[in-house]
């Protein structure tokens, strides 16, 4: 299983992610760039995932811009939520693929 889909999963968290979740406050993270890759680093695939968005929304071949960190804010109801939807969006999108849902 890949990283970026143990990450969206919940299935690979960073120190203090945890126990995020189970809190009600909003905890931001600082996520810097590093230069060596660490195998399984949660923090790192997060970082990384917005680096490559970053530059792609950036779009522009020759600029020197360098990325120097990412904030990442972990918002728990928001998190609960969405992890709750999930099953229907899935449904969902199952039906609308069998042409049982108009979309």
């Amino acid at each position: 299983m890949g990283l970026i889909i143990k990450v969206a999963g919940g299935l690979l968290l960073m120190e203090g992610e945890k126990e995020a979740l189970e809190g009600k406050e909003v905890k931001y993270f600082d996520l810097y760039p590093e230069r060596s890759y660490k195998e399984g680093s949660a923090a790192q695939t997060h970082f990384r995932l917005a680096e490559s968005q970053f530059y792609r929304l950036l779009n522009t071949g020759m600029t020197k811009t360098n990325l120097v960190k990412v904030e990442y804010v972990l918002n728990p109801d928001l998190v609960h939520h969405f992890r709750g939807q999930r099953p229907c969006a899935s449904y969902r999108h199952w039906l609308v693929w069998k042409g049982c849902l108009l979309q």
